[in-house]
């Protein structure tokens, strides 16, 4: 399996950032809290149903790309996606394998690919 361009799984995390900002300003106005708190689980709830039911979340799928299972290329389980979500928020991503995987991805047996 090849893996997407580093550029693409980028602006992919941003669409996700900004996406979970502005519901994140959309609940705030119901006093459900700080809205840097309610993003970050606004964030890791879409990109983790997301990522295991669709093989991506809404970025991701924006970008034309998707997140599956490595080496079999199956659906993500939700327990892995979660695994991986948590990791990215965590900024693990920044370190890469010699092969351009995130240890993210590495730690959670995915792999982002082209859709």
């Amino acid at each position: 399996m090849e893996i997407a361009p580093f550029g693409r799984r980028l602006a992919a995390l941003f669409a996700d950032w900004a996406l979970s900002y502005f519901v994140a300003v959309f609940l705030s106005r119901f006093n459900l809290g700080g809205i840097t708190g309610l993003q970050y689980l606004v964030f890791v709830l879409e990109v983790t149903f997301f990522t295991s039911l669709l093989k991506g979340s809404v970025g991701q799928r924006l970008m034309n790309l998707k997140v599956v299972s490595y080496p079999d290329g199956d659906f993500l389980p939700i327990s892995r996606s979660l695994l991986r979500t948590i990791l990215l928020v965590l900024i693990i991503p920044v370190l890469f394998t010699s092969n351009g995987r995130g240890y993210h991805d590495v730690l959670a047996n995915s792999i982002v690919t082209n859709a």
